[in-house]
């Protein structure tokens, strides 16, 4: 049987840590999965968007959002902080949002938005966009390439068989190195 198309963003996979705080901007809800990146204008989190991040990546990321529910920071006037993993040697599992080859391995990816859904609890709307993968560090921020794809996850589908390359495969990535030099960088300024 084909793999199950059931996106639910980026998730804790491997060499898991806790998470650390960061406070909330007022730009747009994060949901647990989505990629945080920092606001440059006032150094709080915001979620990292690719059609705001279409060439460049301009907004550093710096990690995965762990809080299980949406942060309604677009509405609040209290300021929150979001839980990220934001561990640089954490392995994430994500949905590829087409059909996955094995020659996808090693290679850079962009992320695929779509709107989240708050009654999931979960981003259910980042994956990793086939159509960008490609690419090598360090022009991964030139072709805003965020991810770096290194395995087939060993997970299993809902009938019971076993996660494969093709449609919707769930494969491991980590965040490049390149990609958060820039989060460091706005952090430290």
């Amino acid at each position: 049987m084909a793999n199950d198309d059931y996106p639910k963003g980026l998730r804790p996979w491997k060499r898991v840590t806790a998470p650390h705080y960061y406070p909330c901007g007022a730009s747009a809800n994060i949901f647990k999965g989505d990629l945080v990146a920092i606001d440059g204008t006032n150094y709080r989190a915001i979620r990292f968007t690719a059609a705001a991040n279409a060439g460049p990546i301009t907004t550093p990321i710096v990690g995965v959002a762990a809080e299980p529910s949406p942060y309604d920071s677009a509405t609040t006037t209290t300021l929150v902080d979001v839980a990220v993993f934001d561990d640089p040697n954490m392995v994430f599992l994500v949905q590829e949002d087409g059909t996955a080859a094995s020659t996808h391995l090693y290679q850079l990816a962009g992320v695929a938005d779509a709107t989240p859904s708050g009654s999931k609890g979960f981003s259910g709307a980042q994956e990793l966009d086939t159509s960008e993968v490609g690419g090598s560090i360090p022009s991964d921020l030139a072709a805003s390439r965020p991810l770096l794809i290194i395995g087939l996850a060993q997970t299993f589908n809902s009938d019971g068989t076993a996660n494969a390359w093709g449609a919707n495969a769930d494969v491991e990535v980590v965040i490049t190195g390149a990609a958060r030099a820039g989060a460091m960088a706005t952090i430290l300024s």
